[in-house]
């Protein structure tokens, strides 16, 4: 182990290692990206494909509001990659930690990540929507219920498919539990949004089973 005085080291209080930047290596008093990578990290456009989508099929989106902070560009696209392909799931954290940062704690009652098919878990062995709604429930002070809500129809990878088929794809692919849901304002989230359709079938069915409000929190739109 490295001396905590070793000359070219400086090491936060309370810790046995530097804490790095994801990005640049750079040591950091910051949690996982210092403040110079983070200044350049891809903010996403307000009025982006989610809301261009609904505006298309000429609805009200099926939640209150929506905090997707980045768009899916470097460097935010390899950390996405790196988490669902090569299981870096400290990235996940990291990812959960920002989004945390831009969400009105005071604004839910409970935190629910987007499901994967249990086929799909099992190839993969993790959901990365939850990984990343992990730091988001313990840094707003809220329960986590990834039980909530469960994907029962497999469905074809998204990344595949137009917009039209996307929101044929995703329409009634989930379930929800009315028990866990009911009454209570529910914070859904995802890793990546692109037209929304995942997310506004969860949310349908979320409100529907008697969430008194929803809001969709994203890492990044594509």
């Amino acid at each position: 182990m490295r001396s905590a005085n070793h000359p070219h080291r400086r090491f936060a209080p309370g810790r046995l290692w530097p804490r790095e930047c994801l990005l640049c290596q750079q040591t950091t008093g910051e949690a996982f990206f210092c403040p110079a990578c983070r200044r350049e990290l891809p903010r996403a456009d307000p009025d982006g494909p989610c809301a261009g989508e609904q505006r298309a099929r000429r609805q009200a989106p099926p939640w209150r509001q929506a905090w997707i902070p980045w768009r899916y560009a470097w460097p935010i696209d390899r950390l996405v990659i790196g988490i669902k392909f090569a299981r870096r799931l400290a990235w996940a954290r990291a990812l959960g930690e920002l989004l945390a940062e831009e969400i009105p704690a005071a604004d839910s009652d409970l935190v629910v990540p987007v499901p994967l098919h249990p086929a799909r878990l099992a190839v993969r062995g993790f959901n990365q929507a939850q990984e990343i709604a992990l730091p988001v429930a313990r840094r707003l002070a809220l329960p986590l219920s990834p039980e909530a809500a469960r994907r029962w129809r497999a469905t074809r990878p998204q990344s595949t498919l137009s917009a039209a088929e996307r929101q044929l794809n995703a329409a009634g692919a989930f379930r929800v539990n009315r028990a866990a849901i009911e009454g209570r304002r529910v914070l859904l989230v995802d890793d990546v949004v692109t037209t929304g359709a995942t997310a506004a079938s969860l949310a349908s069915a979320v409100s529907a089973a008697g969430a008194v409000e929803v809001t969709l929190a994203a890492v990044a739109r594509a």
